[in-house]
C-alpha cells in the first residue's frame, strides 16, 4: 500500500479529499480504499447496529463486512437509489426505517 500512498501522495492517516475534478475524487477514492483497507480494530463493538445500505450499491457482502466488527446483531434495511441518491432523494424511507428500529 506505500506503492499506491507515494504515487498518488497519499498519507497513511488521513484521505486527501477532493471534490472539483475527476481525477480528485479518484484520488479520494483510493486514499479512503487505502484508508479502510489498513484499519485494524482492537475491540470488537457489543451493541447492536443498524446499516441502511443503497439498493443500487457496488459493495460486497450483506452486512459490508460489519458482523465481522460487532458481537451484537448487525441489522440492514436496503434504501432504494445508489450511494449519493439514497440520501438527498429518500429521506422519508431512511426516517421510516430508522424509526422502525428505534
Amino acid at each position: 500500500s506505500s506503492g499506491i500512498n507515494a504515487e498518488y501522495g497519499l498519507k497513511e492517516t488521513k484521505p486527501r479529499l477532493y471534490s472539483d475534478s475527476h481525477v480528485g475524487k479518484c484520488v479520494t477514492y483510493v486514499s479512503l480504499i487505502v484508508m479502510a483497507n489498513q484499519y485494524k480494530p482492537t475491540s470488537l463493538l457489543s451493541k447492536p447496529v443498524h446499516l441502511l445500505k443503497a439498493k443500487n450499491s457496488f459493495q460486497d457482502g450483506e452486512d459490508y463486512g460489519l458482523g465481522t466488527l460487532c458481537t451484537g446483531k448487525v441489522h440492514v434495511d436496503t434504501v432504494d437509489g445508489d450511494h449519493e441518491t439514497c440520501v438527498s432523494e429518500h429521506q422519508q424511507q431512511i426516517a421510516s426505517l430508522i424509526s422502525q428500529r428505534s
